[in-house]
């Protein structure tokens, strides 16, 4: 009850994001393997209705397969700036490592990392990085849930995202003033970065990820956290062949709030 409760008024006092502002953006990729649906799930983000942005890959082997898929990329879509690196390894979390490589690389002051399973709408960019208009917000992340399961682990991942995960979120949100980014998108301002000394992963710990400990730091920044309120592009789609997810764009809700910066997973 409690938690119904919660997410029944979040979303009647959510607010609409800010659509109009509009920075350049350096979209981070930390990607490994091919997930199904590899190529449409990149290629959701270079067909963004945005100004001036671009699209950074980051493998640690420079034979994974999804080399090619980038490559099929920068073929198909050769107006939009996307690059590739193989990221040198940089503490125990590969993920970490190729995140604090890819920032390192990034040209623009405003940067969000996405999962390499999401899938997003044409306007996923103007809605989440409208609210860094706000100078007191520090990152924006979003939600997503689970559609069309094809595998019975799938079904099961599918309603965790739906009957607990959500109503976690906001419970964290509401009580424990949520210090925490969610993986599928997290956008933050390079210089608030900087102040926390960026996305360096711990050198020796595989537990230590770069969402819970960015997120403590930005706290004591002082900044806020903006949790998309309206429907934000994507949504968990698990697959067929490995009962994990990815995201995919039909416009799901996400939600706005100001709590303790998150950070990075």
């Amino acid at each position: 009850m409690l938690t119904a409760y919660l997410i029944y008024e979040f979303f009647r006092d959510s607010t609409e994001p800010e659509e109009s502002y509009s920075v350049p953006v350096s979209i981070l990729k930390p990607v490994r393997g091919v997930d199904p649906e590899a190529y449409e799930n990149f290629a959701s983000f270079c067909r963004q209705d945005y100004g001036e942005y671009e699209l950074l890959f980051g493998v640690a082997d420079p034979a994974d397969p999804v080399v090619w898929v980038v490559a099929r990329l920068q073929r198909d879509f050769p107006t939009l700036p996307i690059r590739l690196f193989v990221a040198p390894p940089y503490g125990a979390n590969c993920k970490a490592s190729i995140l604090h490589y890819l920032a390192g690389q990034a040209r623009h002051g405003v940067l969000v990392v996405s999962d390499s399973d999401v899938r997003v709408t044409p306007d996923y960019l103007r809605r989440v990085v409208g609210p860094l208009r706000n100078r007191d917000i520090g990152m924006v992340t979003c939600l997503y849930r689970g559609e069309e399961a094809l595998t019975f682990t799938a079904r099961l991942e599918a309603l965790y995202m739906g009957a607990t995960f959500v109503p976690l979120v906001l419970a964290a949100r509401k009580f424990v003033a949520m210090r925490l980014g969610l993986g599928a998108t997290m956008v933050v301002r390079r210089y608030d970065l900087s102040r926390i000394a960026g996305l360096r992963p711990s050198p020796t710990t595989w537990g230590t990820t770069t969402n819970s400990a960015t997120g403590s730091q930005n706290w004591v920044c002082r900044c806020t956290s903006h949790i998309m309120s309206r429907r934000v592009s994507w949504v968990r789609r698990p697959s067929a062949t490995s009962g994990t997810g990815r995201c995919v764009g039909c416009g799901t809700p996400g939600y706005a709030d100001r709590t303790s910066i998150p950070s990075f997973h």
